[in-house]
């Protein structure tokens, strides 16, 4: 009997190595490429290689060609790079103002440079990495809820036409938290619960972003009508609070009691903690022009329900996905407004001598993905297309201007006499960051005395020859509609007025 029942089981397994398909073979690299290649050669396929192309052609250029400093990059990456300093080599936590939990991921960098270059190469280049890891985060996060043509372009106007190509030159802190609360987000929305760690990570490294946090759970408790989120908000207070008690000796010494800018010639200048008038600082916030956010982020002005309703195919997962973007899109925007409010009312709101309103960074996502989505509606109005023309436009050179001219002279007038006339760089469009270079190169053309007060070099000629083959590549499909467009219009009008009986004496 034991002979005949293995003798059955021998049976059975033949029978089953029998029926199974000879097509479930794993294929070789070599045959996967040869059957994607007839795919990859479609104006379809051609087009995504393109776009991943100028996406990590990006990462590259920013790498090697734009300037990443700590040592002379600016004071609170400084003050950064001596806490890992001393935590990393003296083993103990100073008692600075700014958040470990930020840094201490940069860690790894530091130990990378005892094999090649220095902390200082490599610390410089954590936020590039960070933005990155956040792409690659994001692409794959949405790219079966999202047209991978415009989840491409979103990606590649976060990394050339937002604010990020000026963050990511520097130490400061941020990048990691704008990059951990929206890609934590994105996680959350999509049905991963534990991005709310990134969030939690993201907001406890810069504390005041707390009201952005805030602003969020509102709005998503109001939706789920789940009071399991006030949790969140409490995670991120235990670990401010816990680090605040470890590092500074008292749950509530932030580092930050009597900290205070110098006077100058605005009139509230000099004073301490929350005592800027609240409406002059929404106001400066939104629409002063070396700060506001609106000219930094013209995105955010552009609505998206409209857009992402219009891809509905009639499938139940698209019409989900649509919903669930708008919602993403929501809170991402919920966040900006809670930075405003408690920025508002800061002596500091303006971020300090740095370029661009930097305590807002997150606001470039959903600015970027907006953005992405008006450029690929097709069927807009003459109206929308100059408007989506004119938002790419200024996007683009943000993304330039951050990078490449920054604040390069506008130090020696801003900063003179103790900073006395630093609200001229806040306020005027004469020496606003954005508007500087062009007014300098209206008045002087592109010549040396320009190029000498920018402080241009090869590589930053480099970089903006690739800046403006990624602009061509976005607005030309744009122009072209609007070009038609036009030309419509234009038969209209004179098929009214160039007429002998349309006009009368």
């Amino acid at each position: 009997m034991a002979i005949e029942a293995e003798e059955s089981a021998r049976t059975e397994q033949a029978d089953v190595k029998i029926e199974t398909p000879a097509a479930t073979r794993t294929l070789t690299h070599g045959e996967l490429l040869i059957a994607w290649l007839p795919t990859l050669l479609t104006p379809a396929g051609l087009r995504a290689c393109f776009e991943t192309a100028l996406i990590a052609l990006g990462f590259v250029a920013q790498w090697f060609l734009l300037p990443h400093t700590i040592i002379n990059g600016g004071y609170d990456g400084q003050v950064r790079y001596r806490m890992m300093e001393n935590l990393l080599i003296h083993g103990y936590l100073d008692n600075s103002r700014y958040s470990i939990y930020g840094p201490i991921f940069s860690a790894p960098l530091w130990f990378l440079s005892h094999f090649a270059q220095t902390p200082d190469y490599w610390l410089g280049r954590y936020n590039l990495i960070l933005l990155a890891l956040a792409c690659c985060a994001l692409y794959w996060l949405l790219r079966d809820h999202l047209d991978h043509t415009t989840l491409r372009i979103f990606l590649l106007l976060m990394v050339v036409a937002s604010m990020f190509p000026n963050h990511i030159e520097t130490y400061y802190g941020e990048t990691f938290t704008a990059l951990m609360v929206a890609v934590g987000l994105a996680f959350v929305m999509f049905g991963r619960r534990w991005g709310w760690g990134a969030v939690v990570l993201g907001v406890a490294s810069a504390p005041a972003t707390l009201a952005g946090l805030i602003c969020v759970v509102a709005r998503w408790m109001l939706t789920t009508r789940r009071l399991r989120l006030l949790g969140v908000v409490l995670a991120v207070g235990i670990l401010i609070v816990l680090e605040n008690w470890v590092r500074r000796g008292g749950p509530f010494t932030t580092g930050y009691e009597h900290d205070a800018g110098l006077q100058t010639l605005a009139l509230f200048s000099g004073r301490s903690g929350f005592s800027y008038p609240f409406l002059f600082g929404v106001l400066s916030i939104l629409l002063s022009f070396g700060k506001g956010i609106f000219y930094y982020m013209p995105g955010l002005l552009l609505p998206v329900r409209s857009r992402l309703m219009a891809l509905k195919t009639g499938s139940a997962k698209t019409e989900d996905a649509a919903r669930r973007l708008v919602t993403l899109h929501s809170l991402w925007l919920w966040f900006v407004v809670g930075l405003v409010a408690i920025y508002a009312s800061w002596w500091a709101w303006y971020g300090g001598w740095f370029w661009g309103p930097r305590f807002f960074l997150i606001g470039c996502v959903p600015a970027s993905f907006a953005l992405s989505l008006w450029l690929r509606q097709r069927d807009q109005t003459l109206l929308a297309n100059l408007i989506t023309l004119a938002v790419l436009i200024v996007a683009v050179w943000v993304g330039m201007d951050g990078a490449v001219f920054q604040q390069t002279d506008l130090g020696t007038m801003c900063r003179a006499n103790g900073y006395r006339y630093e609200t001229m760089c806040f306020y005027t469009l004469d020496y606003g960051a954005l508007t500087h270079p062009l007014i300098l190169l209206f008045l002087f053309g592109f010549s040396q005395k320009f190029i000498t007060d920018e402080a241009l070099t090869l590589s930053y000629a480099i970089y903006m020859v690739y800046v403006g083959l990624v602009f061509i590549y976005l607005a030309a499909p744009l122009a072209w509609r609007i070009a038609l467009q036009l030309r419509e219009q234009t038969y209209r009008w004179l098929g009214v007025y160039v007429r002998r009986d349309a006009w009368r004496l």
